[in-house]
């Protein structure tokens, strides 16, 4: 079960990162349909000079909120498949 969460929010943190580069790169398809990424990562904890202890937790706790159905973030990265020049690089991976 460990594993699966661990997994589970590795793929999330990875969704994350990718919807960050589609951002970058296709800024105003992004704006046009209003979905908006690096915004909401603006607050996310330094991590440097923590534990290893505490570094798990901090994640933990990032992906817990970043997840969240009621987050924008999620909301987004489910909407960015509306946009077919991401859909299309999404499904050739």
């Amino acid at each position: 079960l460990k594993q699966n969460k661990d997994e589970t929010m590795s793929n999330y943190f990875e969704q994350i990162i990718d919807g960050m580069v589609f951002e970058l790169y296709f800024e105003e398809l992004l704006k046009k349909e209003n979905i908006e990424i690096i915004k909401y990562l603006n607050d996310l904890i330094n991590i440097s000079n923590t534990s290893d202890k505490k570094k798990v937790k901090i994640i933990k706790e990032t992906f817990d909120k970043l997840n969240n159905p009621k987050h924008p973030l999620k909301n987004n990265l489910l909407n960015l498949d509306k946009i077919p020049e991401i859909k299309l690089i999404k499904e050739s991976k």
